[in-house]
């Protein structure tokens, strides 16, 4: 991240924090442990982030429609929630960035099947996530 004047700040441009538990959750893909990590790098310290699609993108590498499957999955797995944010323009309301928040492992969606497991096509599916798969 570049500071006020315009130097580069190493202590925020080389690293993030991201809960550990999510290198290692089965139910994840590598796209989506990079959309977190590049989440992470947004947040502030209330585990809070208003990014785009597109900035997720650029960071993590990725496209924009695979940061969308990959948040997806990370809602689903608890791991992320995400609320919409709309601002007034010209006396209309328009759609703005949404808020994300990132979540502990203490979630209670944590014990959800792993993917590729033969119960987690129907845990995805019942869970509004089927989309995120394909």
């Amino acid at each position: 991240m570049t500071r006020r004047d315009g130097s580069v700040n190493p202590l925020t441009s080389a690293w993030t924090w991201m809960p550990v538990d999510v290198a290692a959750d089965r139910r994840l893909i590598d796209s989506d442990r990079r959309v977190m990590i590049a989440l992470c790098s947004f947040a502030n310290k209330r585990r809070q982030a208003y990014p785009s699609q597109a900035a997720i993108a650029e960071r993590s590498g990725l496209s924009v429609s695979t940061v969308g499957r990959s948040l997806k999955r990370l809602s689903v797995a608890g791991w992320v929630s995400w609320s919409h944010h709309y601002k007034l323009v010209d006396g209309k309301k328009i759609r703005g960035s949404n808020l994300y928040t990132v979540h502990g492992p203490d979630s209670p969606s944590h014990a959800a099947p792993e993917v590729g497991s033969e119960e987690a096509s129907d845990y995805w599916a019942d869970h509004g996530a089927e989309e995120a798969f394909s």
